[in-house]
């Protein structure tokens, strides 16, 4: 009952430690920059069709992945239509060794929010202060995901809050 009572008061999980009478959790809180200005011309909606592997290879129709973000008020919200290839879920944070997606927003200083989620609900959002340099991780998201018919669909919430300064790389 305490966990929650952090979790609903802005506080994540950041860490364990050993103690006497066993494991401790670790909590903290952090509070993001203020919200970023974001032009008042910048198209809402974006639509993202991936049709090639990491290496450039071409997929299947079949194997296509639809991603659509929409820029609202408050949030971003990330929606992801995939094909599920039956991975199994993730028993660590590791998702980047899993089945997932990931989105990296960039800011001009080459500050960025990586956000991984993965078909089977679990999700990993990091703050980084250039290349694989995390300055923070662990805060809650909203997010939720589906598994139907060999695809899997999945919605995330990412605050405004949380976009990087002079956003121009997504």
């Amino acid at each position: 009952a305490s966990i929650r009572v952090l979790e609903k008061c802005g506080f994540a999980a950041c860490g364990r430690v050993p103690g006497g009478f066993g494991e401790t959790l670790l909590f903290e809180r952090w509070e993001p920059a203020a919200p970023v200005w974001i032009p008042a011309h910048t198209d809402p909606r974006w639509a993202l069709t991936i049709e090639r592997t990491w290496d450039g290879q071409p997929v299947g129709l079949d194997e296509t992945v639809a991603v659509e973000i929409v820029l609202g008020d408050t949030e971003l919200t990330v929606r992801i239509d995939s094909p599920f290839y039956d991975d199994p879920p993730p028993e660590s944070d590791d998702l980047w060794k899993h089945e997932v997606a990931e989105l990296m927003l960039v800011g001009s200083d080459d500050a960025y929010l990586e956000v991984e989620l993965s078909p089977h609900g679990r999700y990993l959002v990091l703050f980084l202060e250039g290349e694989r340099a995390v300055v923070h991780r662990g805060v809650r998201l909203f997010y939720r995901a589906d598994i139907e018919g060999g695809r899997w669909r999945g919605e995330a919430l990412i605050p405004i809050g949380w976009i990087p300064t002079g956003l121009d790389r997504l």
